[in-house]
């Protein structure tokens, strides 16, 4: 049997990150190489690179290896990364408002909305989807100003209850 080999990028490149890529980032995270996935998102952010700061602050938000968890910590990398436009940071920086993580203790529904919103605006088909659920969620329980609009037909199908129950609240008695 042939043994895997783990992905071990060359962190010693000669300009700051200049080699690697978030995706080396997401496959040393998720193989486990905690230490090497750390030393990655060190070196994109060095760089410029907000996929870097989403990385630190994922690991803040963890726990991960050898960082501690500190969603301080994790909420002011996200939200470096959020404001360069990264939409991942986007989503976990509204969650953290949502459930007022790493910052102040209340609950900032209007600032995680907001955020949720400009996540569908920037094309990332997998934070959209985290985006829509959690926007979802917040219209469920009337959050933010949202309201569940919920489509209901009548027993007959002819037309929705709401508009059915406006049109026979202005008929006059007798018609």
């Amino acid at each position: 049997a042939e043994k895997k080999t783990a992905l071990q990028p060359d962190l010693s490149s000669t300009q700051e990150g200049a080699k690697l890529t978030f995706a080396d980032f997401e496959a040393a995270e998720q193989q486990g190489n905690y230490g090497v996935a750390f030393d990655i998102a060190k070196k994109l952010d060095a760089a410029g690179d907000p996929a870097g700061a989403y990385g630190q602050g994922d690991f803040y938000i963890h726990g991960y290896g050898r960082v501690p968890k500190d969603p301080t910590a994790a909420r002011s990398f996200f939200s470096q990364a959020a404001e360069k436009g990264f939409p991942r940071a986007m989503v976990k920086l509204g969650l953290m408002y949502h459930d007022g993580v790493g910052g102040e203790k209340d609950k900032n529904a209007a600032a995680a909305r907001s955020w949720f919103e400009k996540t569908l605006e920037a094309g990332d088909t997998e934070a959209a989807g985290q985006a829509m659920w959690a926007l979802g969620t917040m219209c469920k329980r009337h959050e933010a100003g949202m309201s569940p609009v919920t489509p209901r037909t009548s027993t007959l199908g002819r037309r929705p209850l709401g508009i059915a129950r406006r049109i026979d609240a202005r008929k006059k008695p007798g018609q």
